[in-house]
């Protein structure tokens, strides 16, 4: 696999770098608080020789400035990001982190979204604006300002895949997250516990497939049924074996489950 190289916009002064390949019908890909656009290299390969897959690095992710710690300056990065690339509407798969900017995103642009996939996600922590930092994202903080950036690396991995990944996955994983940068973590973070998507999601009209990991250790199984209930006539897909990095744990799974969520032929 050959990851493509970075690209970048300046969206009104905001510079963003991102990933692109292919040409054809765009589909998007935003990436979870662990991940950058180096998150996604299997979907890349495998849709890019029909479409046009772009992958992200999220604000404060990779190589993009930071914007904030709110969903609404996410969402309208992503919205200046589709306006440079000119794309009108795209297939918009989001996991974790992504998902709950693309929730936020597919509400306020429903014009500019065919169809949506959200993995391991949910609708975030609807906490009061301006509080401290909930313990776990604290811990996450504290631990990637304390210890070496590879370190760091393993200690996500670990956190989030399934017991029992295969090496070459674990490496993969703890190489993308080394890579988090201490301030792009603590606006995420402040984000994810921030949003309360809950009313944007049950006007959700495009087709929504929400999947998750059997064995996911960061979102619990309840968690991602109220969640799939907030959608109208969400499909739901549950990925054997996996943990929260479906995409990368069992690519092939992941990507028929995209395949199938967009009509893409069997």
């Amino acid at each position: 696999m050959t990851t493509p190289a970075p690209r970048s916009a300046d969206l009104n002064g905001v510079h963003i770098t991102y990933r692109e390949q292919g040409c054809g019908t765009p589909m998007m890909f935003l990436h979870g608080l662990a991940g950058n656009s180096r998150s996604w290299q299997n979907q890349l390969d495998a849709f890019s020789t029909t479409h046009r897959v772009i992958a992200w690095d999220a604000p404060g992710f990779g190589g993009s400035d930071c914007v904030g710690a709110d969903v609404d300056h996410f969402s309208d990065t992503l919205n200046a990001l589709s306006d440079f690339l000119e794309i009108e509407d795209m297939f918009l798969i989001g996991h974790s982190m992504g998902g709950i900017v693309a929730g936020r995103f597919a509400g306020q642009h429903p014009e500019r979204v065919k169809s949506m996939v959200m993995s391991c996600s949910f609708w975030g922590g609807a906490k009061p604006k301006g509080g401290p930092l909930g313990a776990g994202y604290q811990a996450r903080l504290d631990s990637l300002k304390a210890i070496s950036a590879d370190d760091y690396g393993i200690q996500r991995a670990y956190a989030m895949l399934a017991k029992g990944a295969r090496q070459d996955v674990i490496d993969q994983a703890a190489s993308i997250a080394a890579e988090t940068r201490p301030e792009g973590l603590e606006a995420a973070a402040r984000m994810l516990q921030e949003t309360d998507n809950r009313n944007i999601l049950k006007t959700l009209n495009m087709p929504v497939t929400v999947i998750s990991g059997e064995l996911d250790p960061v979102i619990a199984e309840e968690t991602t049924e109220t969640f799939a209930d907030l959608i109208p006539n969400a499909t739901r897909v549950n990925i054997e074996g996996a943990g929260h990095g479906p995409y990368l744990e069992d690519p092939e799974t992941y990507n028929l489950a995209l395949s199938k969520a967009f009509g893409l032929g069997d």
